[in-house]
């Protein structure tokens, strides 16, 4: 999936540069060459705030967790028990993915210019 999206990345750069020296700049200014930081304080504040969800987030996305799923489950002696535990808590993290987009995408003077 990884492998995928960086192409997906790199194919639109090429299909939306005029040239290969605009493409160069551009995949240059991806990476931080040109002025431009690959990391600042932002990104640093950024992480610091949203770790723990960051963190999650790539547990759930790995096949880690249907693993861990079933063997926990035998484990406990409890299967039942378990998924709807993984099932809650995955849709508690969406609930919390969702409410941080509604709330970071709010912009209450986005009108204000006209």
């Amino acid at each position: 999936m990884v492998f995928t999206l960086l192409c997906v990345v790199l194919g639109w750069v090429v299909f939306r540069s005029t040239d290969l020296h605009e493409a160069k700049a551009y995949l240059g200014a991806m990476v931080g060459r040109h002025g431009n930081a690959l990391w600042d304080d932002n990104a640093t504040r950024y992480l610091n705030d949203y770790k723990i969800l960051l963190l999650l987030c790539i547990l759930f996305s790995t096949p880690l967790m249907a693993k861990l799923r079933p063997w926990l489950g035998e484990r406990l002696n409890a299967v039942p028990l378990v998924d709807t535990a993984f099932t809650l808590l995955a849709l508690g993290l969406l609930v919390i993915s969702v409410s941080m987009l509604v709330i970071g995408g709010h912009n209450p003077f986005i009108y204000f210019n006209f």
